[in-house]
């Protein structure tokens, strides 16, 4: 699979429009993005690099033609836009503030896991 090909189908994957992706790689235009998904033009290796973060997958991923879906692992999709935004900018955060969201995060799934039980 080539690499507009394997763009085009990661891009799809996180429910994201070619302006989206060109917007988080820096604002690059939707053309230039269709340019790439169509294989008429390949990326420079800094948009590479820049697809690669934004897509979730390696470099190699995208640039070496015989691996294909079953060699990367996937990042689970989030179809809630703001949920997955928030995400990526949890990211950034210092360790203490990660630790205590993801402490908040386990409380509240084990909460309505009772919940769910308790339902049954």
């Amino acid at each position: 699979m080539k690499i507009g090909d394997k763009i085009k189908k990661m891009r799809k994957l996180r429910n994201m429009t070619q302006s989206e992706l060109g917007e988080k790689i820096g604002g690059m235009q939707k053309h230039q993005i269709s340019l790439y998904e169509s294989n008429k033009t390949i990326p420079s290796v800094e948009s590479l690099i820049n697809l690669s973060k934004a897509l979730y997958v390696s470099l190699d991923y995208l640039m070496n033609d015989k691996l294909v879906d079953d060699d990367i692992k996937f990042i689970p999709q989030i179809k809630d836009k703001e949920l997955l935004q928030q995400f990526e900018m949890l990211d950034n955060l210092p360790d203490n503030d990660r630790m205590l969201i993801k402490g908040i995060s386990k409380a509240i799934l084990f909460q309505h896991e009772i919940k769910e039980k308790a339902a049954k």
